[in-house]
């Protein structure tokens, strides 16, 4: 089991201290990066203020549909406003890429900045070396199937709406 007491306090303690949230997924977005970080965007939106999506590329228009989805900032497009954020982030999420060289150029912001960095993602052989706390299970069809588990270990399921639900919805298929 991935989502122990002791990781779920600890995840608790760093969202409840951050001021400012990034949350992050790996280039040429798919339905589960971009399914993934509008669930959580969605779920902790709810209990923190101030959340950003950054990506380092637009998701295909056949994604678009997806409530939030224009709550994404790319780097490709609007560089100095992600580099701005990522700078002023106290806690980055790492959602569905298990090396921070899957982000492309928002690889050196990732490594510059002092923030905590939490990783959920489902691929194998994951690089620790980044992050300050790792859920990851390459047995799990999905990182928005995690963010769903990681809900539930928050006893959190009452918090999770239409547009939490299509996003994760989303990221399993």
């Amino acid at each position: 089991m991935i989502f122990t007491k002791e990781k779920i306090e600890e995840f608790n303690t760093l969202l409840a201290n951050a001021k400012k949230v990034v949350i992050t997924a790996h280039k040429s977005p798919d339905g589960d990066s971009i399914g993934s970080s509008l669930a959580l965007y969605h779920y902790i939106t709810k209990e923190h203020d101030n959340v950003a999506i950054c990506h380092p590329d637009m998701a295909p228009n056949f994604l678009h549909w997806m409530l939030g989805s224009d709550q994404v900032i790319a780097h490709q497009e609007r560089e100095a406003e992600v580099v701005q954020l990522m700078d002023e982030a106290d806690l980055i999420f790492c959602l569905d890429y298990n090396s921070s060289g899957r982000i492309g150029r928002m690889d050196d912001l990732l490594a510059k900045s002092d923030a905590k960095k939490i990783m959920i993602d489902h691929h194998r052989d994951p690089a620790a070396d980044f992050v300050d706390l790792m859920f990851s299970d390459p047995q799990t069809c999905s990182t928005a199937q995690l963010i769903f588990e990681l809900m539930e270990a928050r006893n959190d399921l009452d918090k999770i709406h239409r547009e939490t639900s299509e996003a994760i919805y989303t990221g399993i298929i």
